[in-house]
């Protein structure tokens, strides 16, 4: 059986080509990172739309962010809800559901806890940042939800 070893130039020649892919990779992700980046610091929105917005195509071939009509009420109704003292997010996912619109639980507790509909977009990697588009959702309704939700964790636990 013959076995075919590469020689010392066709190794060094394949090493070469890898780390060529290498250098080609790292930079174009490089190039994405600042992309995005600059996209942020534009106070530019990165990813699907959250619940309640929809995006739109410009003139420019740039797509914006812009309130859904039908879905920005929704939002509206689960944060009005919510802030009334006396209902919980169970209590809210039910009254949703009455009105033939369904949620599940887990989704109205994300929109609940979504600082988008305030104007600042959190991230993983990234400090918060605030975004370009139109809110629906005041500052002090959503901080109000958030309170309510802080204690009623710090009671469970």
């Amino acid at each position: 059986m013959k076995v075919n070893k590469k020689s010392a130039v066709e190794q060094f020649q394949d090493n070469i080509r890898i780390a060529l892919a290498k250098y080609y990779s790292d930079a174009i992700s490089d190039n994405v990172k600042r992309a995005f980046e600059q996209k942020r610091q534009n106070g530019e929105f990165i990813g699907l739309p959250p619940f309640g917005y929809r995006y739109i195509h410009t003139s420019k071939k740039r797509k914006i962010l812009i309130p859904d009509r039908k879905k920005s009420k929704l939002v509206k109704k689960i944060f009005a809800l919510y802030s009334n003292k006396n209902n919980s997010i169970q209590d809210v996912y039910r009254i949703i559901k009455l009105s033939n619109k369904y949620l599940p639980l887990n989704v109205i507790k994300k929109i609940l806890e979504n600082t988008f509909y305030i104007g600042l977009v959190s991230s993983r990697k990234h400090s918060p940042y605030m975004h370009q588009y139109e809110t629906f959702i005041t500052k002090d309704v959503f901080d109000k939800c958030q309170k309510k939700m802080f204690y009623i964790k710090k009671a469970n636990n």
